[in-house]
């Protein structure tokens, strides 16, 4: 995922406009905008290289990674399904809600999401 992220960071801060329009977006003369985007991307592939070469000691971030990823899956899907069906985003929303979905399923095996499930009393005077 880390890897993924850096990537498609990469690529848009360096991709030239007519590779984004190739790849079926509208041209966007304003370089800001990708370039913003390019720029999170990179800083996102921080957070998931430590949630993924970490997880236990960063099981905040693997959850966060989770959250991250199923919510651009929906708004990606949405955005393909009312908006504008681009194949690039379609493609972009399975992808996402794959990496999603299998960081979901290591993390309930390595057992971070157990402290999410635990019973805890927290009354004042109860051990």
């Amino acid at each position: 995922m880390a890897a993924h992220s850096f990537c498609i960071g990469l690529g848009l801060i360096f991709m030239p406009a007519e590779e984004i329009i190739r790849l079926g977006f509208a041209g966007c003369s304003e370089r800001f905008f990708p370039f913003q985007g390019g720029v999170f991307h990179a800083l996102m592939s921080i957070a998931y290289w430590l949630a993924g070469t970490m997880p236990e000691r960063h099981s905040v971030l693997v959850r966060f990674s989770i959250l991250v990823k199923f919510t651009a899956f929906v708004l990606l899907l949405t955005y393909y399904f009312a908006v504008d069906s681009i194949l690039m985003v379609l493609l972009s929303a399975i992808v996402d809600g794959m990496m999603g979905w299998i960081t979901c399923v290591l993390a309930y095996r390595r057992g971070l999401f157990a402290s999410l499930f635990r019973k805890e009393a927290r009354h004042a005077g109860v051990e």
